[in-house]
């Protein structure tokens, strides 16, 4: 109960990190010592870096498995090995080169957000347009159907 009384002389003397910095520093040191990667700047950078080396290790241990089936061997040569050697150079390669920026990754979803957003605006511009010309025109843009005439 009184522990909270202690928490700003706790942080002050440097003993508790922030949250926020508490998991950059972790997911870092995960990064660095198991997957042998390098230090980051943000949080966002740490944790994409993360996902990235979760994902091509997992991709690595499941061909892998799958190429150290002994039963699936036949003519000398197993071709799932040719592509487990071609996989961890190009995922070391790749991994290697990835920013951990992460406004590089966002970058595509924003031009596709803005390249959605001007065709919808230009879809309503147009159908405004249409409709002014119908009424210049005089014509009715919703036609209404006596039910006697059919």
């Amino acid at each position: 109960m009184y522990l909270i009384m202690l928490y700003p002389l706790i942080f002050v003397m440097g003993w508790l990190s922030h949250a926020r910095t508490f998991v950059m520093t972790l997911l870092e040191q995960f990064n660095i010592h198991i997957f042998g990667g390098t230090g980051c700047v943000s949080i966002w950078g740490t944790f994409i870096v993360f996902v990235a080396d979760i994902l091509s290790t997992g991709i690595l241990v499941g061909i892998g498995y799958y190429s150290a089936i002994p039963s699936r061997v036949r003519y000398g040569y197993d071709y799932i090995s040719g592509l487990y050697g071609g996989a961890v150079v190009g995922l070391s390669y790749l991994l290697s080169r990835m920013p951990s920026n992460p406004t590089f990754y966002l970058k595509p979803f924003k031009q596709l957000y803005n390249l959605i957003k001007g065709i919808k605006v230009q879809g309503i511009v147009k159908i405004r347009q249409l409709e002014y010309e119908e009424n210049l025109l005089g014509v009715d843009p919703k036609p209404r159907y006596n039910t006697l005439d059919y």
